[in-house]
C-alpha cells in the first residue's frame, strides 16, 4: 500500500503512524475494539485521529487492502476535516476538483457562481514545507500570506457570503483546474463576480491593497 503513488502522495497530508500487532494481551487489539475495531485476530485497519486524540473514522471494510480505495477514503477525510476545521480566520475549503473529459471541474465552484455568489479561490501550495530549500522558502511565503490576508478578523468579517475556496498546487487536478483559471503558482487569489464568467486575479492588487475592500467591492450580487 504505501508504494502506490497515489496514496504516498495523500499521507502526505496526514501524520501517518504504524501499529504493529503485539499479541491477544497487548494494547492494539482492545484499542481498535474501543473504536469500531469487530475482530481479535490481526488484520489491516487505518483510522483518522484528530490532534486531540479522538478517532474521526474507521477506514470501511476492503477499502484499507485496495489503494484506489484507501487513496479516495483518505481524501475524503480529509476534505471533512478541512471544512470543520479552517486553517484561517478566512473560512476557505479546500476543493472538490475531479478530472473530465473536457478538463478538470470543480462542482462546489460552479453550483456557487451558478446561485450568483461572489466566489473566491486561493491557490497555495501543501507540498512546499516538506521541499528543499526553495520549496521551504515558497512555505514561509505562503504563510506570511495567508496569515497577513486571510488571519485577519475584518476580512474575516467581510467574508460572509462569499463562497470561499482553496487549491493545492501539489495535487494534480486541482493544479490543472487553477491552471485552466490562469494561474501556474502560488500564492494566489482569484475572485468571480456574481454573474460573470471570468476570473479577477487579485494577486498584485493585494500586495499594496486590503483584501477586506476588494471583497466588499466586487462581492456585490447581480440585481
Amino acid at each position: 500500500m504505501q508504494g502506490d503513488a497515489e496514496v504516498v502522495k495523500v499521507l502526505s497530508r496526514y501524520e501517518p503512524v504504524e501499529w504493529q500487532y503485539d499479541g491477544l494481551k497487548g494494547k492494539i487489539i482492545p484499542w481498535t475494539l474501543e473504536n469500531g475495531g469487530t475482530s481479535h485476530d490481526p488484520s489491516v485497519l487505518a483510522f483518522v485521529v484528530a490532534p486531540n486524540e479522538k478517532v474521526v473514522a474507521m477506514c470501511p471494510g476492503s477499502a484499507a487492502y485496495q489503494p484506489g480505495s484507501f487513496s479516495m477514503w483518505l481524501k475524503e477525510q480529509a476534505v471533512a476535516y478541512d471544512r470543520a476545521h479552517p486553517r484561517t480566520l478566512v473560512p476557505l475549503i479546500r476543493a472538490t476538483v475531479a478530472a473530465g473529459r473536457d478538463g478538470p471541474r470543480c462542482a462546489e465552484v460552479e453550483r456557487a457562481r451558478n446561485e450568483k455568489k461572489p466566489v473566491l479561490i486561493y491557490v497555495g501550495d501543501d507540498s512546499a514545507a516538506s521541499g528543499d530549500k526553495k520549496a521551504r522558502a515558497l512555505a514561509g511565503k505562503l504563510r506570511a500570506f495567508e496569515r497577513k490576508h486571510f488571519g485577519s478578523k475584518t476580512n474575516a468579517a467581510a467574508a460572509k457570503g462569499w463562497a470561499l475556496f482553496r487549491l493545492d498546487l501539489s495535487d494534480e487536478n486541482h493544479r490543472a483546474y487553477a491552471k485552466a483559471l490562469g494561474v501556474t503558482g502560488a500564492p494566489a487569489v482569484l475572485v468571480f463576480r456574481p454573474g460573470e464568467g471570468t476570473p479577477l486575479d487579485l494577486t498584485k492588487k493585494l500586495k499594496s491593497g486590503s483584501l477586506a475592500y476588494q471583497m466588499k467591492k466586487l462581492g456585490k450580487r447581480e440585481k
